[in-house]
């Protein structure tokens, strides 16, 4: 259970002096507006933006950007705040797969 105010909780996860920044992103519409615009896709289901990401589940530009991986690969896009599909039409790595509220399970 994430518990960000106990200090076990830090120590449980190797983090014994927390996280730099911890962000819960909750509902039905994208809460992606922290990040760099050229991370999100141009468009996505229920007409959100979303979180372009690799099989490790870490944040990437955007194919047209390179899709790269995003900072230094310690940042992670889990749940439905990631596009939820890896590659393009015709082309994919992994299919969309749909947005439901389970999709963090799925995905680890």
């Amino acid at each position: 259970k994430y518990d960000p105010k106990n200090p076990d909780f830090w120590k449980k996860i190797e983090l014994p002096d927390g996280a730099d920044e911890s962000y819960v992103c909750i509902g039905v519409k994208a809460s992606n507006y922290f990040m760099p615009k050229y991370t999100l896709s141009y468009k996505g289901r229920g007409g959100g933006v979303w979180i372009h990401f690799n099989d490790k589940l870490q944040v990437t530009k955007k194919p047209t950007e390179g899709g790269a991986i995003w900072a230094d690969g310690s940042i992670y896009a889990v749940g439905d705040c990631n596009y939820g599909c890896i590659g393009e039409p015709g082309n994919w790595v992994l299919p969309p797969v749909p947005k439901i509220y389970y999709n963090g399970e799925e995905q680890a």
